[in-house]
């Protein structure tokens, strides 16, 4: 019985705590606000963030792992985590081009920070009002690596164009960036407009 009891421990902690999905896996990241803000409290000036919404819009392009981080997370550690993930599921034999991260706002800086540990050039990133125009050096923007789409909105006042960073760095086997205009300034992120969510579940 302990022999038994000892082979089917050594088991589970050989089998990958993400398991491999039929179809496609969609890793979303949420903004900062969702952080501190989990009761449905409505940012004064975006309104309230619609998490539920995006999963089940999100939904319509494979199984999606959200993940809810706890207040003032810290995106080098979170960035771990998300790396971890993909690892165990590329472990479990999941195609690295049928896994898809999406991050909004702050989790899309998690997401450039992952991309540049996990190093894949088939993993696929799609990075939501997330790239910051403060970070005007090499050392302080992520290498990021893979398959890359930017969506920004020209009302946003919050982020800036992705473009210039991943020019800085280089890195990405592919970039793209989609503008967009739906005049909710950086709120646009806030909820399942599909003038972001249909061009991040359309990438490749």
């Amino acid at each position: 019985m302990k022999h038994l009891l000892c082979t089917l421990i050594a088991f589970l902690t050989l089998v990958p705590t993400t398991l491999r999905a039929e179809g496609n896996v969609i890793i979303f990241l949420h903004n900062a606000w969702f952080e501190t803000n989990k009761d449905g409290k409505a940012h004064t000036k975006f309104g309230a963030y619609d998490f539920e919404g995006i999963k089940q819009a999100l939904a319509k392009g494979g199984k999606v792992i959200a993940p809810k981080r706890g207040p003032d997370a810290d995106p080098e550690t979170e960035a771990t985590a998300v790396t971890k993930q993909i690892e165990d599921l590329l472990a479990s034999g999941q195609p690295p081009d049928s896994i898809k991260v999406i991050g909004a706002s702050k989790g899309a800086f998690i997401a450039q920070i992952a991309s540049a540990k996990l190093k894949n050039p088939k993993v696929r990133w799609v990075l939501v009002g997330g790239c910051s125009a403060a970070r005007k050096d090499q050392d302080s923007t992520p290498k990021m690596t893979g398959h890359v789409l930017s969506i920004h909105d020209v009302t946003d006042t919050v982020a800036s164009f992705c473009a210039r960073n991943l020019t800085l760095t280089g890195g990405a086997e592919i970039f793209k960036e989609v503008i967009i205009s739906t005049g909710k300034n950086h709120g646009f992120q806030f909820i399942p407009d599909e003038a972001w969510i249909n061009p991040a579940l359309a990438w490749k």
